[in-house]
């Protein structure tokens, strides 16, 4: 937990995103801050958990304060939202830090806040692939692919898949193989990972971003712990 000392400031650089925005536009200036798209020192999301992975892809690690709008939002503040805008205003917030993903595929290099999916291309096969840099060697897996997940990833699609939640490092959960596998959890400092396709198609994708990657036989994933940190904002409340 890092605690922000910030003393007051006239003029604070905030980015709006998510729904229903609008109507959120006049309190913010009545107190001072400025509302940008570019360049945020902060960034107020209004929705919920997808909202969130959508600013942070827009706004990678700037610090973000989530406005609840969804009743299924798990980091949202549950405080009125002028009482947000005064106490971001005097500095009286803490930031708590999010481990990130890095994912390497087809060329392309992104981020992942919640979780990278192999997944099978045509729904109607399986893919098979080789597993390297968990402790041992999965070989000639078969079946629909596998999830990595972060902390904050844990509760969506690899408990889905595992039936169970985990609070530090990186889960990496076999998604519906021929041969069952437990999930293997990995400390954050020493997790790295590379994945080959050796029968594809197969697809790779982050959190709930539109770029995708197109594997085919004998094209490589490398997922490994991003040198970024997402930052949201949390009230003693």
């Amino acid at each position: 937990m890092v605690v922000l000392d910030r003393m007051y400031s006239e003029y604070m650089k905030l980015a709006l995103f998510g729904k229903d925005i609008d109507a959120s536009r006049a309190d913010i200036k009545r107190l001072g801050f400025d509302i940008v798209s570019e360049k945020p020192e902060m960034v107020l999301t209004f929705g919920g958990d997808g909202t969130f992975l959508k600013s942070e892809a827009a706004y990678p690690g700037v610090p973000k304060a989530l406005i609840k709008r969804s009743p299924t939002c798990r980091l949202c503040v549950e405080l009125p939202f002028d009482e947000v805008l005064s106490r971001i205003r005097w500095g009286d917030y803490s930031t708590h830090e999010i481990p990130k993903l890095e994912v390497c595929a087809g060329g392309k290099r992104w981020h992942a806040l919640n979780d990278v999916v192999v997944k099978n291309a045509n729904p109607r096969h399986a893919v098979r692939f080789n597993v390297n840099g968990l402790g041992t060697a999965y070989t000639n897996l078969i079946g629909d692919g596998l999830v990595v997940a972060t902390t904050l990833g844990s509760t969506g699609y690899f408990k889905s898949i595992t039936k169970r939640i985990f609070n530090k490092g990186i889960g990496v959960a076999f998604n519906n193989t021929s041969e069952y596998f437990d999930p293997v959890i990995v400390p954050e400092e020493s997790f790295s990972m590379e994945v080959t396709v050796t029968r594809g198609p197969a697809l790779v994708y982050a959190d709930n971003q539109e770029d995708e990657v197109l594997l085919n036989d004998g094209d490589r994933i490398e997922i490994h712990l991003s040198e970024e940190r997402a930052q949201v904002l949390t009230f003693d409340q």
